[in-house]
Parts: structure tokens; sequence; C-alpha cells
């Protein structure tokens, strides 16, 4: 971890736990044990790396969303954490 301030438990909203229940009842390893997002590849055996799930799926979703992105520009969890924060701050929502 970067800093002992990593290691403090995040908090989640009661929303985001059950759309991730949900998500993790339809998927081919939706054991209590298993991964949420389970690598494919591996056979459940391991979550997929953050790239992986970037270039899948977080990616295209913020160009259907209407991201423009140049060729080749990545687009990765840290342009969504920061896009999150600027368009709280610009809603007037100060997150605790």
């Amino acid at each position: 971890m970067k800093s002992a301030q990593s290691e403090a438990p995040a908090t989640m909203s009661p929303t985001l736990a059950e759309v991730l229940k949900g998500w993790h009842q339809q998927t081919p390893y939706a054991k209590a044990n298993d991964w949420i997002f389970a690598s494919f590849k591996l056979k459940g055996r391991q979550p997929r790396t953050a790239s992986i799930l970037a270039a899948d799926h977080l990616r295209p979703a913020a160009v259907a969303a209407g991201a423009v992105l140049k060729p080749g520009q990545r687009f990765g969890f840290q342009n969504l954490r920061h896009s999150l924060a600027t368009f709280l701050i610009n809603s007037d929502v100060r997150p605790n």
C-alpha cells in the first residue's frame, strides 16, 4: 500500500453493494467465495486485472457515454475517479 490510510477500510453505499451482488449472481463464478470480477481465462481462480477491466469495459463505456478519446488514448480507473470527483464538485456535491 502507498500509505497507512490506503489500508483503511473503504465504505460502500448500500446501492453499490446491491448492484455488485446482482452482478455476482449473474456470473459463472457465483459462489460466495468466488471473485466478483473473476478472470474467465483463469477459470475464476483469480480476479481480472484492472487493465483488462478498463480495456474491456470501462473505456468502451466511457466512449459510449460521450467521452472524446484520441486513438490509443488510455482511459482507466484513475481517469474515472478524477472525472467523478470533478462532476461531483461541479454539481455542488461534497463527498465526505
